[in-house]
């Protein structure tokens, strides 16, 4: 809600403490990375992207988003890893489709 408002202060402040609070919440990391890919922190995006995937391994989701934040980061090996995984694991049919499409659009020249 913070970041939504535009106080990113206030916004980085909570998302830290629920961190604190959950350290093992794949969830909050899922969040957190995504504030910092918002507030252009690659770094601290990767890393919290990448608990999240650690934490929780079988989410889709999670290896989507590491997936485009690696490919921002010019990381494309490591983003075409994170996007299979996301389709291996991935049950619903709609998001598997979005993540292989992320995986042909990785792997085009």
């Amino acid at each position: 809600a913070w970041l939504a408002l535009g106080d990113t202060i206030r916004a980085e402040e909570h998302l830290k403490k629920a961190v604190a609070l959950h350290p093992l919440s794949a969830f909050i990391r899922n969040e957190i990375a995504g504030f910092y890919e918002a507030t252009f922190r690659p770094e601290d995006a990767l890393e919290n992207q990448r608990a999240a995937t650690r934490i929780y391994p079988l989410k889709g989701e999670y290896h989507y988003n590491l997936a485009r934040i690696l490919r921002k980061s010019g990381k494309i090996e490591e983003a075409k890893r994170a996007a299979r995984e996301a389709a291996r694991v991935e049950l619903e049919p709609a998001l598997k489709s979005k993540y292989q499409i992320l995986m042909k659009e990785l792997s085009s020249p």
